[in-house]
């Protein structure tokens, strides 16, 4: 037995090997436990599934939205084209209805009764933004309205 008086040395010392051992064994059990590896390996291959799943859901949510999109945009281009197919024939009705009747004036009228015609109608000149020209049959257009587009005298 110690006494009070005698002194204690303590070392502090490297531990050996076999401490070492054991301290690696309980720093990472799952070397040595099968349940560790297998709940390991059962949590990494649920973690890829819900990833190849998300991956999955990602491509058809995508490419279902990718159809709806051209279906939309096909049915917007419908609708635009039937709109401009719909004013254009509107504009060769009307194009046809003066053409008639243009004809008849200058058939048995004088020079600038077309002209005046054609300045008579300005609904049908709003049709057509750059205005309206009467070509006679050597393609020389003789009236033109606006005047001030300069038309009159050009050939054809």
């Amino acid at each position: 037995m110690r006494t009070i008086a005698e002194p204690i040395l303590v070392c502090a010392a490297y531990p050996s090997t076999a401490e070492r051992m054991k301290a690696s064994k309980i720093a990472s059990p799952w070397k040595r436990s099968l349940r560790m590896r297998v709940a390991t390996v059962s949590i990494l291959l649920a973690t890829m599934g819900v990833t190849v799943l998300g991956m999955w859901v990602f491509s058809a949510v995508s490419e279902r939205i990718e159809a709806l999109l051209v279906e939309k945009q096909a049915d917007q281009l419908r609708i635009l084209a039937l709109d401009v197919d719909r004013e254009v024939q509107e504009r060769l009705g009307a194009l046809e209805k003066v053409a008639v009747n243009v004809v008849e004036v200058a058939n048995r009228s004088h020079n600038g009764s077309v002209q005046q015609y054609l300045e008579a109608r300005p609904v049908f000149n709003s049709l057509f933004n750059r205005g309206t020209y009467f070509i006679n049959l050597n393609g020389m257009a003789t009236d033109s309205f606006p005047v001030d587009l300069g038309r009159t005298g050009l050939n054809h």
